[in-house]
């Protein structure tokens, strides 16, 4: 029952960061210092079946054009295998999409053309505990970092 509360509660906290925006945007330097890129973050948690739960931090640039996400799929359904993690790059911007799990498990686009996404990282981890997923965007010597979102294995 904790669990529930625990994943419904960090829905309505997502919800209310999508509706107010209220996560920080992020802005990406060139080596002369001005501002290329400017992002902002959102997280997701998600039912894909019946208690099989999967995580999201998803990154749009200015213009609200998601451009990449990290995904974290705690229990498997169909092809996605559970306790697994996979980078989508979504827009051909010369950034690369690096999907981070707090145990320190990555996963990156780096290398191809958008659109993609990875095949999932995966690693049996304990059962009803708590990590936390991140996007990290590079590219052309600059990355920016997401702010982390909730994930519970």
């Amino acid at each position: 029952m904790h669990t529930i509360i625990r994943r419904f509660v960090t829905s309505v906290v997502a919800a209310v960061v999508l509706a107010t925006g209220s996560l920080a945007g992020a802005g990406i330097a060139n080596a002369a210092g001005a501002t290329t890129w400017v992002f902002h973050f959102k997280c997701g948690t998600y039912l894909r079946a019946p208690n099989k739960w999967y995580y999201e931090a998803r990154a749009y640039n200015q213009n609200n054009t998601l451009v990449g996400y990290a995904e974290f799929n705690a229990d498997s359904s169909g092809s996605a295998p559970d306790d697994a993690l996979r980078a989508t790059d979504s827009y051909g911007d010369g950034y690369a999409v690096i999907a981070h799990l707090s145990t320190g498990r990555h996963i990156s686009t780096g290398g191809h053309n958008s659109p993609y996404t990875t095949a999932w990282a995966t690693g049996n981890l304990p059962e009803l505990t708590d990590y936390t997923i991140w996007v990290e965007l590079a590219g052309n010597l600059e990355s920016t970092v997401a702010p982390s979102c909730f994930a519970e294995s």
